[in-house]
């Protein structure tokens, strides 16, 4: 027992110490003060300033592959600085550079900046520099002459603002020679039309052996042990038209050299070189021939042997053709083994075929141990978002479709595992490859997921946490898997800029904002620097979920939404039932016995009867008001009038149609009265009593004027008002009325006089009057119409349908007659 508590203790102490001796996690942040460093606390992850503030370009910092050093980009040239301490360690003229990085073991900075007209030898520089003490002793010696030169720089630089930028690339060079005492010089320039970020212009292998770079027409191979000799470098030329991207797969570690160092011991601890290097090239297509991806096999040992031939050194392993891409992102797995294999995403920023709005992607699988290719397929509904491998090299996942599925494939292209569809677009693995992190940013609403890698395929464990976040554009895992960092930079968003630190569970751990925020970087590490790290059951414990996706409702128009209730607990509410289906409801239709109609028709109730007592009161008083204020002579006539239509009104209510035959003597006696015909062919009882209540009003108003007036004049023109609007109709047909017609005739052609005195005053034209006059009787009535369309033709105005030789149109009728 003891000796297994000692043992434990013993693990722990070496835990503890393993854990003090691994880097602290720091971040560079740059914005519109500066730049400074920030080391972030080991629990809570806080983030604490290390370094002050100071100034720095609006190029990007840039750290190198194991997190050792950084540079920083001036107006005059670069600085390196060392990670741990942030101690300045030396300062490369190069005036206006804009980008740099380093080689994999930090032995070379290539540096770039904008062509220029005077540039002789190259806008691409290649620094060999050196960290080791001697240097920084001599560097230490010679940073009084940097600062007296950054001085002098500046000076210069305000008197000659003016000058063009061609003497100032004489000046850096100037400069670079004279930094040669101190041990960092350029050794090798070469001309370059654009620096990309992602495939950089001179591709170092991990051992620093070769480097390969690519010119208009072909593949160019270094041996970068001997850049300083511009004219015997070259080790290796690939012709291959229109080639746009090189890429060197990772090596194992190198060998090294002789015997061990141990004590008393002598031999050489030099790292010995591989036989032979991985490259995949990607050539765009050419005069209707196809793009192409190849990975071929250069042979280094035989380039290094001077009697070998050149056309035997490059040994095409795999190929693949396609059409339609303008552009194409070749992906390594990242793994320690010599074989590995290769991602290649074709795109195009159209689509030729009409299919998608955001063009064409292609997504290749290809391998360096065969000639076989592999399509891996991807959904026509929406593009390939994002591709990422995992660390060993293994798997990879991808995330396409809309909406957005996540898939995990294996290295053959098989579908492993499917993380379900939820709207992301990103891939973010962690350095030891146990954590994943998808996020849905651009134009998505910014939901994060984390993944426990080790239980991706276990449904329950595989989610670790959720989280949201907005209008991010910067996403990294911190370098000992612990932390996650999302930031909105400028001028990506121009507000609320800031940075954000998750836990890997997806915890909220840091926040700052900014005015301006351009840049934030975590300082890399190698692998195998920081232990491995497990997940804590407390941190799986105050992780969220991820919800479950709404439903979507049914649309319910609006109005129908008022009669939809909420269901309720209650049961006396009645459910609602679905209708039977058609079968059954025509079954039940045949077995419903007939309905009988009703034997006599429902009064309908009057309106005054729909009213209520209050209304009906209310009523009442008004009238009796009404009646109050008139004069004694309406009052009277109104009291006659309802006389009248009480002796008038008929005993019985309604009951249906009544035949002629069968009418009650009364009817038929208002009737006669009136001047009508009776041949009421069985109207309704109700219609003809509102037939005599006209009449008896008419007669009623025609006293009432005679009795105001006294005269008979009047009264004429009463009737032929009411005959012209049409209130009373003519009863009279045939020849029995012919003084009647006459006096319509004339009554007609007064209205049509009036008519056309409008029609020429509006047109301007004034003609003399005419009206035709017409006798009694039918014919003289077509007489006085005749005279005056007669009047009408003499006065110059054609009438169509209306001339005297126009009979037969007369005859059959005109739309133009009147």
């Amino acid at each position: 027992m003891s000796s297994s508590s000692g043992s434990s203790s013993r693990s722990s102490k070496s835990n503890k110490k393993s854990r003090g001796e691994c880097p602290e996690i720091q971040l560079v942040v740059r914005d519109n003060k500066g730049w400074r460093l920030y080391k972030q606390h080991e629990k809570s992850g806080k983030l604490q300033v290390q370094s002050a503030t100071k100034p720095c370009t609006d190029a990007d910092i840039v750290f190198s592959a194991d997190g050792q050093f950084f540079a920083v980009l001036l107006e005059e040239g670069l600085e390196i600085y060392e990670s741990c301490s942030g101690r300045k360690l030396h300062f490369l003229p190069h005036y206006r550079v804009r980008n740099v990085y380093f080689s994999p073991k930090n032995t070379y900075i290539v540096s770039y900046h904008h062509r220029r007209q005077n540039d002789k030898h190259g806008n691409c520089w290649v620094w060999k520099w050196s960290p080791s003490a001697d240097a920084d002793s001599a560097a230490k010696s010679a940073t009084a002459n940097d600062d007296s030169v950054a001085m002098q720089n500046d000076e210069a630089s305000n008197d000659a603002q003016d000058k063009s930028g061609d003497q100032a690339a004489g000046d850096d060079e100037e400069k670079s020679t004279e930094k040669t005492a101190s041990g960092n010089r350029v050794i090798y320039q070469f001309f370059l039309p654009e620096f990309n970020k992602k495939h950089v212009p001179l591709q170092f292998s991990d051992d620093e052996f070769m480097a390969a770079r690519i010119t208009r027409n072909a593949v160019l191979i270094h041996d970068a042990k001997r850049l300083h000799f511009k004219s015997n470098n070259i080790i290796g030329k690939l012709d291959m038209v229109n080639v746009a991207t090189v890429v060197v797969a990772p090596t194992p570690k190198s060998k090294r050299r002789g015997g061990g160092g141990g004590p008393g011991t002598t031999g050489s601890n030099e790292e010995a070189a591989q036989s032979s290097y991985l490259l995949a090239v990607f050539a765009m297509p050419k005069n209707n021939k196809a793009a192409t991806v190849t990975i071929y096999e250069y042979q280094y040992n035989m380039a290094m042997n001077k009697k070998s031939s050149s056309n035997k050194l490059f040994f095409k392993i795999s190929q693949r053709a396609f059409y339609g891409v303008d552009q194409c992102e070749l992906l390594w797995d990242d793994t320690n083994a010599y074989h590995h294999n290769l991602l290649a995403v074709a795109s195009s920023d159209v689509d030729t075929s009409g299919k998608s709005y955001y063009g064409h992607q292609t997504l290749f699988l290809l391998s360096s141990r065969n000639n076989m290719t592999v399509k891996v397929p991807i959904s026509e509904k929406g593009k390939l978002q994002d591709v990422a491998w995992h660390p060993n090299g293994k798997e990879f996942v991808m995330i396409d479709d809309h909406p957005q599925k996540i898939t995990l494939l294996d290295f053959r292209g098989n579908t492993v595992k499917s993380l379900g569809h939820y709207a992301r677009n990103l891939v973010r693995f962690s350095k030891d490859g146990r954590f994943l992190w998808c996020g849905g940013f651009g134009n998505l609403t910014g939901e994060m997921t984390f993944y426990d890698y080790k239980n991706i395929k276990n449904d329950k464990l595989a989610v670790l946490g959720y989280n949201t976040d907005d209008a991010c554009r910067y996403f990294a895992w911190s370098p000992d898997c612990s932390s996650f960092v999302t930031a909105r930079l400028y001028p990506y968003m121009t507000v609320d800029n800031g940075f954000r630190i998750y836990k890997y569970n997806g915890q909220r751990l840091y926040e700052e904002s900014f005015d301006r925020l351009y840049q934030i970087t975590f300082r890399p590490s190698a692998k195998g620097v920081y232990r491995a790290r497990s997940v804590s059951p407390s941190a799986r414990g105050k992780a969220k979920t991820i919800p479950k996706p709404q439903q979507k409702k049914r649309y319910v128009p609006p109005h129908l939404r008022s009669t939809q209730t909420a269901p309720s607990s209650s049961s006396s509410q009645p459910q609602q039932q679905k209708p039977p289906p058609p079968q059954q409801r025509k079954a039940q239709r045949q077995s419903a016995p007939p309905q009988q109609a009703p034997s006599q028709p429902q009064a309908q109730r009057t309106p005054y009867q729909q009213q209520t007592p209050y209304q009906q009161q209310t009523r009442q008083a008004q009238q009796q008001q009404y009646h109050a204020q008139q004069p004694p002579q309406q009052q009277q006539q109104q009291q006659q009038q309802q006389q009248r239509y009480n002796q008038n009104q008929p005993p019985q209510a309604y009951q249906g149609f009544v035949p002629h035959q069968q009418a009650p003597p009364q009817q038929q006696q208002y009737g006669a009265a009136s001047g009508t015909v009776s041949q009421q062919r069985g109207q309704p009882q109700s219609m003809q009593h509102q037939q005599q209540r006209q009449q008896q009003q008419q007669q009623q108003q025609q006293q009432a004027v005679e009795q105001r007036y006294g005269g008979v004049y009047y009264h004429q023109e009463i009737e032929a008002q009411v005959n012209v609007n049409g209130n009373a109709a003519n009863p009279v047909n045939g020849a029995g009325g012919g003084g009647g017609g006459g006096d319509e005739n004339e009554v007609n052609d007064a209205s049509n006089e009036n008519k056309k005195r409008k029609r020429r005053k509006r047109k301007g034209n004034n003609p003399n009057k005419a009206a035709g006059a017409g006798a009694g009787g039918g014919g003289a009535g077509g007489a006085g119409a005749g005279a005056s369309n007669a009047a009408n033709n003499q006065n110059g105005r054609f009438k169509p349908g209306l001339a005297d030789h126009d009979n037969k149109r007369w005859a059959r009728g005109s739309k133009y007659t009147e």
